[in-house]
């Protein structure tokens, strides 16, 4: 069980390096043409229920992962990353990693203070109609993390990142498919 947040601030640098090499990583992309499986995963199940709430039109790539961001946020305030889990395609290296704690923590009964991200600079790297790379700089706010119910809370500083996010155009919407921490 992650037990604060500064074990969570080291699950996503770990678990995000772990996933990366030197080699340019290349999205899952679906053959359009190709029928869904009649029984999906249950990450599949989520995105092809879920719509992400912040829309109302199809998104960018850039207000895309601006959405996510929002989404993030509200998820550390509230313990509920539906809207969040909204934005993973059906294969997302990384979502699991990243996401996984906040739930983990959540339904444990902890909670977060702080945290919060702001993006810092945000740049579409490459793009095409079906597939973006967007690199996302992002302050930390300073915080603490509740692991559990009852537990005492884990102050941790304000930090910096840089990630690189790899989408895919998914039951027609921009949809997470990597997410790499750069640094």
């Amino acid at each position: 069980m992650v037990r604060t947040r500064a074990a969570l601030a080291l699950v996503l640098a770990g678990c995000l390096l772990a996933g990366c090499s030197n080699d340019d990583p290349k999205p899952n992309i679906a053959d359009p043409t190709t029928p869904a499986p009649s029984s999906p995963t249950s990450t599949a199940a989520t995105v092809a229920t879920t719509q992400p709430s912040s829309t109302t039109r199809d998104l960018d790539p850039e207000e895309t992962v601006r959405a996510w961001v929002d989404a993030w946020n509200v998820a550390l305030r509230t313990g509920d990353t539906s809207t969040l889990r909204a934005y993973d395609a059906a294969s997302c290296r990384g979502c699991d990693e990243l996401i996984g704690p906040v739930e983990t923590i959540a339904s444990a009964g902890g909670s977060f203070k702080g945290g919060s991200w702001k993006v810092d600079g945000l740049t579409v790297v490459e793009s095409t109609t079906t597939a973006a790379k967007v690199n996302l700089g992002v302050d930390v706010a300073a915080g603490s993390t509740v692991a559990s119910a009852g537990a005492e809370p884990t102050a941790y500083p304000s930090t910096k990142h840089i990630l690189r996010v790899t989408l895919v155009r998914e039951a027609g919407r921009w949809r997470f498919s990597v997410i790499e921490l750069l640094s």
